[in-house]
């Protein structure tokens, strides 16, 4: 092997070594804190308001219901390092108790119950900097209530859409999150009465940590 060639081939070695490092570099500097998976969870509290019609006359009842919760997520996301721009996707699950209210609708007497398992699939889309990340997530949840009487029961299990702002904070050892998210109504009648799971209202304090694979 001459000597010319030997020369080239360190030559080619070295510049071949600085490129990694460099690209390591880089990649390291680009990365994030709000980068990849990430699992979390926390409390909160929920409130909506249901209501029931008779069809032929008009008449309704509503019940009200406010209940605390837990709250679980998952979700992965990507920060554009051009614009700072977060994006991810994300999948979550409400865990409350199951409420009923007893009322009279007509001459019969009526019970409406509030499932107490939401789970919810959403995209997130919103701004970062180096602690704090603003975020605005749309997308579906699933809910049911229930109107139960003697004879039969009508129910509105239907997928709604919700939309959501969250502030979420880097600490030391994790990120804390606080969510506000607001639910469509859904509704739903058969030849007797009309079912209504109206507009719902969520807030929850999350704390959440990312995952390395």
């Amino acid at each position: 092997m001459e000597k010319g060639d030997g020369l080239r081939k360190i030559v080619f070695s070295i510049i071949t070594v600085l490129i990694t490092q460099h690209i390591a570099t880089v990649r390291a500097e680009d990365e994030t804190p709000f980068d990849g998976l990430y699992l979390g969870g926390g409390v909160g509290c929920s409130t909506s308001n249901s209501k029931a019609k008779i069809i032929p006359d008009g008449e309704s009842a509503s019940a009200n219901t406010t209940r605390p919760s837990v709250i679980l997520f998952f979700g992965n996301g990507r920060v554009s390092n051009s614009h700072r721009i977060y994006f991810s996707g994300e999948v979550s699950v409400d865990l409350a108790l199951a409420r009923h209210k007893n009322c009279s609708l007509g001459d019969q007497n009526m019970s409406i119950r509030n499932n107490g398992i939401t789970p919810s699939l959403g995209f997130r889309i919103g701004r970062s900097s180096a602690k704090e990340l603003h975020c605005m997530k749309v997308g579906i949840i699933h809910t049911k209530v229930v109107l139960i009487n003697d004879k039969e029961s009508l129910n509105v299990s239907k997928l709604a859409p919700i939309v959501a702002y969250s502030l979420e904070r880097r600490l030391r050892k994790g990120y804390v999150r606080f969510d506000f998210t607001y639910r469509m109504k859904t509704k739903r009648k058969n030849r007797y009465y009309e079912l209504e799971n109206g507009h719902g209202f969520y807030a929850c304090l999350c704390f959440s940590r990312r995952i390395k694979l």
